[in-house]
């Protein structure tokens, strides 16, 4: 595994990352030092829930990063897909970093801590940088002058989509064929979001997108879970931001993609998958069945006597239930479309032509150990709405 960065191994080196965000198996810090190598990239960083010394070898590294290339770049497209290159992490490293982040973590991601014994981490683009245009040498700089980068023109959009489905599989409760697992766990939770439901974002009709993005612009509890804006302090209008977003969604296929893997990945269903499931059963660190799997997949080859295929692709489509959609945006010229034939581009109501790219983060390989896990969140996902009587003014429609 060749590494075409230098090592982050020392006290000081830990200082010139901030924290970015994290889910539950990654931790995101930003470079904001002055090595013009590192410039506008982020550094992915594993998480554990167990032991923070606990160690991972370069197989699991490996396989992390053959997973990306070899199952979700041939199902997704690459275009869509960040490069990760790995970069060599010491402990004396990564213990100082978590030392210096802790304080900017949110209170319920707490229980995670860095993985202080992971001998590789992912560098990547920073997307939120994608477009920006700093006056300064260095990001610490704009950092402690907010003014700096009022510069710019671009901003990021990071869209959590969620399911885009109701499952049609046979054996299962009627109800989820009626409303989505979004709205039924929404009302679990006590969220109030106002007729939100994201089979309307999934829809590719512009009325039913309109409707949603209203909804996600406007509640509070949808900006925070469901879509978030950087720089937060947004120079465009709501509207603006809305029609911009609108265009994109409808011209780009990226939500049409993710629905179809999702729908397909998981045509049985979690109620049907748990019958197949049996203690003891991991996914190890060899990448030739997953390639067996998509092969089979995308050739449209019959499964149905491979459990083991089974139990795989509803792992995966846990993966792109669960992902998130990061869109680039930035103003931009007839003239540099004409230049860059490449560039994707929408035209707003008022005329402004807008340049973006799409990328999907958070496509990690799901733990296939999380089944029994899944299935009983479902089952009490279901059985609340059915002890509770849940309706909607409509129900949910693809």
């Amino acid at each position: 595994m060749s590494l075409s960065y230098p090592s982050l191994n020392t006290l000081e080196d830990a200082q010139d990352w901030s924290y970015v965000g994290e889910g539950n198996q990654n931790i995101v810090v930003r470079y904001i030092g002055s090595n013009v190598i590192f410039r506008r990239k982020v550094l992915r960083i594993a998480k554990t829930h167990h032991n923070p010394h606990d160690s991972v070898d370069d197989a699991d590294v490996i396989f992390q990063l053959k997973f990306i290339e070899d199952v979700i770049k041939p199902l997704i497209g690459n275009e869509y897909v960040i490069h990760m290159v790995p970069v060599k992490t010491t402990e004396t490293f990564l213990a100082a970093l978590a030392q210096r982040i802790e304080q900017y973590r949110p209170a319920h991601r707490l229980k995670g801590q860095i993985l202080v014994r992971a001998p590789t981490s992912f560098l990547m683009q920073d997307l939120t940088q994608l477009w920006t245009r700093p006056t300064l040498p260095t990001i610490k700089d704009a950092q402690i002058n907010p003014e700096i980068t009022k510069n710019t023109d671009a901003f990021t959009i990071e869209l959590k989509p969620k399911w885009g489905f109701k499952p049609s599989a046979s054996n299962i409760h009627s109800i989820k064929t009626k409303y989505c697992r979004f709205c039924m766990h929404a009302h679990m939770r006590k969220f109030d979001i106002h007729a939100y439901c994201p089979l309307d974002l999934y829809s590719n009709d512009q009325k039913r997108l309109k409707k949603a993005l209203d909804a996600l612009l406007d509640q509070p509890i949808l900006r925070q879970k469901t879509l978030k804006i950087t720089p937060q302090q947004s120079n465009f209008e709501r509207d603006k931001l809305q029609d911009i977003l609108l265009n994109i969604l409808l011209k780009d296929p990226i939500l049409c993609k993710l629905k179809n893997l999702q729908k397909k990945l998981d045509s049985v269903d979690i109620e049907n998958i748990i019958k197949l499931y049996k203690p003891g059963i991991t996914i190890g660190n060899d990448i030739r069945p997953w390639k067996v799997a998509i092969a089979n997949y995308i050739n449209r080859q019959s499964t149905e006597n491979s459990v083991e295929e089974k139990l795989y692709k509803y792992v995966l489509s846990m993966t792109f239930k669960d992902c998130s959609i990061m869109i680039n945006v930035a103003t931009t010229t007839q003239a540099d479309i004409e230049e860059n034939s490449e560039v994707k581009y929408v035209t707003i109501g008022t005329g402004n032509l807008y340049k973006y790219d799409v990328k999907l983060i958070d496509i990690d390989l799901k733990k296939i150990e999380k089944i029994p896990h899944w299935y009983e969140l479902d089952k009490s996902i279901v059985q609340y709405a059915v002890d509770t009587k849940f309706s909607k003014k409509s129900p949910c429609e693809e």
